[in-house]
């Protein structure tokens, strides 16, 4: 759809077309603004004004859309937002800690004279993120210095200084402002290969380049703050997938993050104060992210966690408000069911084929799930430091609805139609709750989410209705920004004359052109896990029944030899 529009973002002379009706312009083209159900971005002003003035647009069409409760904040970002208030506060060099000297003074005379770092920035009072950025940017300032750098790792391993695991032969990353987590990146990656740093300054060629080594005190509280920035790390590396739903993790990340960050400033004093500082940005966005019913509604339709988390860590008002939220979801289309219902229950006359098989999980979710797994595993870390139901296999099926055909001549009427709908969507809400989470370990392990409601879609069909809905909204605006994330491999020197327009359409091109990049080779390797699945005819239980009760043998063994004979 984006490429197909590209060249409405064109300018005349004097004009500008805003996103905001570029945007509804192309969804009011497409006919799905009364489908459009969230909205994800970032935090940035321009984002907050542009929610406001399209909810009026969708207002105006008598599409009832709300700026808070119908936008999602970009999770990663909301991190990035958090990580740069607490490092602002760890790096402040506050006045008290400058030297008490007057310009032209004797005492500044000689600090000139003599104190290295104030050129080079290597002063105690100078923060330790910042020298290590220089230390970085001046080992990769030269390709020789790389491969100097290099060769001293491999001789430690000859000469048993270092293990392979101890210092890898890596080079120093660079920290990049606009990439998320690249400041951690940076300091991990330079501590890592510190003690082969170190031997490369003090040889004789590099002894220009000894300013920039860091001291003991230095290296303990860079370390302090890699081990403070490793915790938002972790867990935005499990919220920035785009294969695989995101959204019902989102509200417990939060609350990951949360304490995870409280249980670390109890356990390191020293840089409490910017720990602090990040915990109030996270808190404020979270206030803010409560006020959008999709965050709640897709924990719900998440089978691992349903409302049980809810009911751990909210209110039992705000946990009562989350379960009328989904009802009111699930009569909705429990309305939509009983108005498009027919007396006779349609017979297809081609089925398709299912697998009948324990689901197999995507690897963006086993990704996924890998990374809460070191979430949690870090979280337990933290603590422990810092204080040293039966299941139903009964099929849920809508109720008849062939005496509810004839047309409704009252609002009393109607009214008690949609009473009723809400009768039947509690009941299968309450049915699909009694059932439990999901805890087998042997399930978990190879969660997907998708895979499992494709294999529940009968059992609990209204839930699965919302879960359609939700399951596409992602908690992260990363795989649109994603986007233009190589611009400067196409905005290169010799292309520097590209125009906006053009810019656009490359980068665009590119990104989509990479995401359907074929593989040839993909699903020709037999895996164990296919050949051990048992091919089932998909046809559902209510059109089963319908056969069955009517005798209609024949028609039901003609629907059975078509399938097998279209998989």
């Amino acid at each position: 759809m984006l490429r197909l529009h590209l060249n409405e973002r064109r300018t005349t002379k004097g004009s500008w077309v805003r996103p905001r009706n570029i945007f509804y312009g192309i969804i009011k083209e497409w006919g799905i603004l009364h489908k459009l159900g969230t909205v994800t971005l970032d935090n940035a002003s321009n984002c907050n004004t542009m929610m406001r003035k399209f909810a009026n647009l969708l207002r105006g069409d008598g599409i009832e859309f709300t700026v808070e409760g119908n936008r999602i904040r970009c999770f990663p970002h909301i991190v990035n937002l958090c990580v740069k208030a607490g490092l602002r506060e760890l790096t402040r060099v506050g006045a008290e800690e400058l030297p008490d000297v007057t310009e032209g003074s004797d005492t500044f005379v000689e600090a000139l004279q003599t104190d290295l770092a104030f050129n080079t920035g290597n002063s105690a009072s100078e923060d330790v993120v910042n020298l290590a950025r220089r230390l970085a940017n001046a080992l990769r300032a030269s390709g020789q210095r790389l491969d100097d750098l290099s060769s001293i790792i491999q001789e430690g391993w000859e000469k048993g200084w270092w293990t392979p695991e101890e210092v890898p032969d890596h080079v120093p990353l660079r920290d990049m402002d606009v990439r998320w987590s690249s400041t951690f990146l940076m300091v991990d990656r330079l501590l890592e290969i510190y003690p082969a740093v170190e031997k490369l300054l003090n040889t004789d060629k590099y002894k220009d380049l000894r300013h920039y080594l860091l001291s003991s005190d230095e290296l303990d509280r860079l370390d302090q703050i890699r081990r403070f920035l490793y915790i938002p790390h972790t867990i935005q590396e499990a919220v920035s997938a785009d294969q695989t739903p995101t959204l019902p993790i989102t509200l417990p990340a939060y609350e990951n993050l949360l304490q995870m960050l409280k249980a670390f400033k109890a356990q390191e004093p020293e840089i409490a104060h910017g720990v602090q500082a990040s915990i109030e940005k996270l808190q404020e966005y979270l206030v803010k992210t409560r006020r959008t019913k999709v965050y709640a509604i897709a924990m719900i339709i998440n089978p691992t966690i349903k409302i049980k988390w809810l009911e751990e860590h909210w209110e039992e008002s705000d946990v009562s408000a989350a379960k009328e939220w989904m009802i009111d979801s699930m009569a909705e289309y429990q309305h939509k069911v009983r108005e498009e219902a027919r007396e006779a229950v349609a017979v297809p006359q081609i089925v398709g084929t299912r697998t009948i098989a324990r689901p197999r999980a995507s690897k963006a979710a086993r990704k996924q799930r890998n990374a809460m797994a070191l979430v949690n595993s870090i979280k337990r870390t933290i603590s422990n430091a810092s204080i040293s139901s039966n299941s139903s296999s009964t099929s849920e099926t809508s109720p008849s609805t062939s005496q509810e055909a004839a047309s409704v001549s009252t609002e009393a009427d109607l009214a008690a139609l949609l009473a009723n709908d809400r009768r039947v969507a509690k009941e299968c809400f309450e049915r699909y709750c009694a059932e439990g989470i999901l805890e087998d370990p042997e399930a978990l392990e190879d969660f997907d989410l998708i895979r499992w409601w494709e294999l529940k879609r009968h059992d609990h069909k209204l839930v699965y209705r919302v879960a359609l809905d939700v399951m596409p909204a992602q908690a992260s605006a990363v795989p649109s920004e994603r986007v233009f994330s190589s611009a400067k491999e196409t905005d290169t020197l010799r292309r520097n004359g590209t125009s906006p327009l053009m810019m656009e359409v490359l980068q665009v091109s590119k990104f989509a052109f990479k995401s359907e990049r074929l593989n040839f080779s993909n699903n020709w390797v037999a895996q164990e896990e296919e050949l051990a699945e048992i091919t089932a005819v998909d046809i559902d239980p209510k059109v089963l029944l319908h056969l069955l009760e009517n005798r209609e043998l024949q028609k039901l063994s003609d629907l059975i030899s078509s399938a097998y004979s279209h998989h």
